[in-house]
C-alpha cells in the first residue's frame, strides 16, 4: 500500500498535518497550547475516547526543539469525503459530532468547527480525528458550529431524505455546506411537516437572511441570544436528524443479487477463485470497483485485510454500510463513487480535498462484471480502461462478462446498438499490452472469466 504524504485535505492553515507510517502528524497551532491542557486536565479527552468518539491522540517524539509539541493519532486505512458517503453515514457522523458538542459544552468547552472533514471512519465507525476542533467556550464560536452543522449536515440530508438521495452530491459543489435559502428551495412542502426542519432550515434560512441585512444596518443580535440559541438547539438537532429516514428507493444494482442470474454453484466458484487469488497476492489495501452490496469485497475484508468497496449506486452503498454496521465489520469502507466522473481535486486550487486518483494507492484491485458497465453503457474502449485500472494498483482481479450473459444482453438490448468488438479475445489482447496475465479461470456455470493480472514492469 502506498503510504500517503501531505494531504493539504486536512490541512490546519495555523499548523501542519502530514501523514507517514499509518499515523498523521499535528503540531501545535499557535495559541492552541491552553486548549490542549484543558481538553486534557478537565476530563474531556478521556470521555471522549471511553464514549469512542475520537482517536487516541498522543506527543511525539521529536529531534527538533524548534519544531514544537506534535502530537500524533492513527491513520484510517483511507480518507473519504462526505459527498462519497451514504446516507446513514453522513448521518452517524452528524450525530457523533453533536454527542461530542454536547460533552464538550458540559466540559466548559466547545467544537468551532462542524466540517464533515473533522470525521473520518476507523474500524466501521465514525470517529474525529482532529483534537483542535475542541477548544474553550465562546458564544460567537458555538454559533458558529450551528450555522455550519446545519450546512454541512443537516441541510444534505434533508434534501437527501425527503427529495433524492443522489442530491448528497451538491456537496462537491458546495463544499462549505449546502446553503439553506438553497435548501428550502429543493425541500418539497411536506418537509414543513417536520417541525425539526422548520426550526433549523426554513426559520434559521429566514434568520441568516435578517442578520445580514441587520449587518448592512449596523445592528447586532445579543451574544446571549446566540449563546442560548445554540446550547437549546442540540438535542432538538439530533431528534431532527434521527427522524430523517434513507428514501424508499429502489434500482436496478441495489436489488441486484435479489434478481441476479448467477446459480449457488456459479457464486461459490467464483468465490472460490477470488479467494484463491488473494492468497497469491496478500495485498493490504483493496478496492472493490462496482461493489454493488459487497458480498464479494467481504472475501478480502472477512480475511482482515482493508478493503474500499466503492459503487456508483447510492442504495446499494446504503445497503452495504448498513450490513457492515450491523455486522460490527472493521476492514470494509462503503463509498459512493462514479468511475466515468471520479472526486476530483476541489477547492481552493484545487488543493483542499484530493481526487479518487490521487488520495492512495492500494495493493489489488477487483473490478468484477464492471466491463459491460464501462464499455457498453459509457461507450469506453478496452485500452481505455486498461490504461485506468493500471494507474490503481499493481494487481488487478478482473471478470471478463460476454455479450450471451444475461446481464449483458439485457444492457445491449435497452442500448438498441451492437458491440461486434465486446469479445474476451480482443479484452485478453488488449489488456495484455499493460499487463501480465498470471492466471485466468471459467466460472463454472457460466460462460464468465475471471484473470488475475500485475502491471507489466
Amino acid at each position: 500500500m502506498k503510504e500517503t504524504g501531505k494531504d493539504t485535505a486536512f490541512k490546519n492553515l495555523q499548523g501542519f498535518v502530514s501523514c507517514k507510517e499509518h499515523k498523521i502528524y499535528r503540531k501545535i497551532p499557535s495559541g492552541h497550547a491552553g486548549n490542549i491542557q484543558k481538553i486534557m486536565e478537565s476530563g474531556l479527552y478521556k470521555k471522549l475516547l471511553d464514549k469512542k468518539y475520537i482517536v487516541p491522540f498522543e506527543e511525539a517524539d521529536t529531534d527538533d526543539e524548534k519544531s514544537g509539541k506534535i502530537f500524533a493519532s492513527p491513520s484510517p486505512f483511507y480518507y473519504s469525503y462526505a459527498y462519497e458517503w451514504a446516507f446513514s453515514q453522513l448521518k452517524d457522523a452528524a450525530l457523533l459530532l453533536l454527542s461530542a458538542q454536547k460533552l464538550a459544552l458540559e466540559h466548559g468547552m466547545t467544537i468551532n468547527s462542524a466540517k464533515c472533514e473533522n470525521i473520518q471512519f476507523y474500524g466501521g465507525k465514525p470517529l474525529i480525528f482532529d483534537i483542535f476542533i475542541f477548544e474553550e467556550y465562546n458564544d460567537k464560536k458555538n454559533n458558529d458550529f450551528y450555522e455550519e452543522f446545519c450546512r454541512m449536515f443537516l441541510a444534505p440530508l434533508a434534501i437527501m431524505s425527503y427529495t433524492d438521495v443522489r442530491l448528497g452530491q451538491l456537496l462537491k459543489t458546495y463544499i462549505k455546506g449546502i446553503p439553506l435559502d438553497l435548501t428550502c428551495h429543493i425541500l418539497p412542502i411536506t418537509a414543513n411537516l417536520n417541525m425539526g426542519l422548520v426550526t433549523h432550515i426554513f426559520k434559521h434560512a429566514k434568520r441568516i437572511k435578517e442578520k445580514e441585512l441587520a449587518a448592512e444596518k449596523n445592528t447586532v443580535q445579543s451574544k446571549k441570544q446566540q449563546s442560548l440559541q445554540t446550547k437549546e438547539n442540540l438535542k432538538s438537532l439530533a431528534d431532527c436528524i434521527k427522524s430523517l429516514s434513507f428514501p424508499d428507493s429502489k434500482t436496478e444494482w441495489g436489488n441486484f443479487y435479489k434478481h441476479t442470474s448467477y446459480s449457488d454453484k456459479a457464486f461459490f466458484a467464483k468465490k472460490e477463485i477470488i479467494t484463491n487469488y488473494l492468497d497469491k497476492v496478500h495485498p493490504e489495501l483493496v478496492y472493490d470497483l462496482g461493489s454493488n452490496r459487497g458480498k464479494f469485497s467481504r472475501i478480502a475484508s472477512n480475511k482482515k485485510i482493508n478493503t474500499v468497496a466503492f459503487d456508483i449506486d447510492a442504495v446499494a452503498v446504503e445497503k452495504n454500510y448498513l450490513h457492515a454496521k450491523k455486522a460490527k465489520e472493521t476492514h470494509i469502507l462503503p463509498l459512493f463513487q462514479d468511475l466515468t466522473n471520479p472526486s476530483s481535486d476541489m477547492g481552493f486550487m484545487n488543493a483542499q480535498k484530493t481526487g479518487f486518483m490521487k488520495r492512495t494507492r492500494p495493493d489489488l484491485t477487483m473490478a468484477l462484471a464492471i466491463l459491460p458497465h464501462l464499455v457498453l453503457k459509457n461507450g469506453l474502449k478496452f485500452e481505455e480502461v486498461a490504461k485506468f485500472l493500471r494507474t490503481l494498483s499493481a494487481y488487478l482481479i478482473i471478470e471478463f462478462v460476454p455479450a450471451e450473459d444475461k446481464k449483458v444482453k439485457q444492457i445491449i438490448s435497452a442500448l438498441e446498438e451492437e458491440f461486434p468488438g465486446y469479445t474476451k479475445e480482443r479484452f485478453a489482447r488488449v489488456f495484455e499490452k499493460f499487463f501480465d496475465i498470471l492466471d485466468e479461470h471459467s466460472v463454472a456455470d457460466t460462460k464468465r472469466t475471471i484473470y488475475l493480472m500485475k502491471v507489466k514492469e
